[in-house]
């Protein structure tokens, strides 16, 4: 169940009540937690789809394809982690420009 408002692919991690909110790459005690990424939008106490691992197409993206994508802020996957990031989560590698093959690696924690 989504703990509040979610938008459709982002990030998401456990929240220790049963539900899910936004994965956070600022956010170390949230890493273990890190399930997938959403696939639609939900409001809070709706039911979420997560995907764990496989395709995921959306047009509006416009990934370099072959290139990692990482777990950014509040769940945005991006191809460039942001200054104050405590970890890299390696999240896929696209396929084409609207296409990522979600299949998260160890994650690598700054120190």
């Amino acid at each position: 169940l989504a703990s509040g408002a979610l938008g459709g692919h982002r990030l998401v991690a456990a929240d220790g009540a049963g539900g899910v909110t936004y994965a956070s790459c600022d956010d170390a005690q949230a890493l273990p937690a890190v399930l997938g990424m959403t696939l639609h939008a939900a409001v809070g106490g709706a039911a979420i789809a997560i995907r764990r691992i496989g395709e995921i197409v959306e047009s509006t993206w416009a990934w370099t394809p072959g290139l990692p994508v990482y777990l950014g802020l509040a769940g945005v996957p991006t191809q460039s982690l942001p200054p104050g990031a405590l970890f890299g989560l390696i999240v896929g590698i696209p396929t084409n420009p609207a296409t990522l093959f979600l299949a998260p690696r160890e994650p690598i924690l700054f120190t």
